[in-house]
């Protein structure tokens, strides 16, 4: 009788290790997952960036008649322009803004017509689908007009 007590205490140590076992192993691989999506997201953030950062556009000012925009796609990548805003470089104020859908392909050129008399100096700003703002001004009656990234 005293070998069947034994045995109990033995199996009942068994269980419980087992069931230790488990919870341990299922609390590290939640862990090893939830490592993974931070891992994944900060692949797609870093990418995003990469593609953000070669991001190439020309924009030049035609100031003739009015205001007319054109913007060439030098990236590798396609480029959707989303928003532009015109500032007065005169007296510091926007002029004019707007949502544009001007999808640009490698090597492509787009023209945004303002529609607006040249006789101030301004400065345009272009923010692309990725996040990137890119400013041109345009000086008048210097005929000189300079691209930046912001």
């Amino acid at each position: 009788m005293d070998s069947k007590r034994g045995v109990g205490a033995i199996i009942g140590s068994v269980i419980i290790i087992t069931v230790i076992f488990t919870t341990v192993a299922s609390y590290f691989l939640s862990i090893e997952k939830g490592d993974q999506q931070i891992n994944d997201s900060q692949i797609q953030r870093l990418e995003r960036m990469m593609e953000r950062a070669s991001e190439a556009l020309d924009i030049a000012i035609d100031d003739n008649d009015s205001l007319k925009v054109s913007i060439d796609n030098k990236s590798p990548l396609t480029t959707t322009i989303v928003y532009y805003i015109l500032i007065s470089l005169d007296d510091n104020s926007i002029v004019k803004h707007d949502r544009v859908n001007l999808v640009l392909e490698n090597g492509e050129q787009g023209i945004i017509d303002l529609g607006i008399a040249s006789n101030r100096s301004y400065m345009l700003k272009v923010v692309t689908e990725r996040g990137s703002v890119l400013a041109a001004t345009c000086y008048y009656n210097e005929n000189r007009c300079n691209t930046s990234r912001v």
